[in-house]
């Protein structure tokens, strides 16, 4: 289930389909690895981008009334940082336990939407 994201090329970039259950793996996987990040240069370091950028990510996902579907115009370098974040996310969490408890998912949910994006990328080539 998660290993499925529609990706497919739109004008410069991607337009990215997540179903209800992966985005809402994604927003709780944005605020959780961007709850603790205090600096610009930290939130850089982890994802490639400033905290704000991320953030405005996720906010621009307004899931569909009927199916709780989100679509997404992003340029390759936001889909980098959502990719980023999901890495992020699944290191230096100590036990699948805590990180279920603090996400909501298991960490192995989070590599598998990660795994996702790359195969969905890579197969568009």
């Amino acid at each position: 289930m998660f290993t499925r994201v529609k990706i497919r090329r739109h004008e410069a970039g991607y337009l990215v389909d997540f179903d209800d259950l992966q985005w809402r793996l994604v927003s709780n996987v944005v605020g959780f690895v961007l709850d603790h990040v205090k600096t610009s240069d930290y939130s850089e370091l982890l994802i490639g981008a400033a905290k704000e950028e991320a953030l405005s990510i996720r906010d621009r996902g307004v899931p569909a009334e009927r199916d709780g579907h989100v679509t997404l115009a992003m340029s390759l370098h936001q889909l980098h940082v959502l990719h980023a974040t999901l890495v992020r996310a699944c290191v230096g969490v100590g036990s699948e336990e805590t990180f279920y408890h603090r996400v909501g998912f298991f960490a192995e949910n989070v590599r598998e939407l990660a795994f996702g994006i790359e195969n969905a990328v890579g197969d568009d080539e």
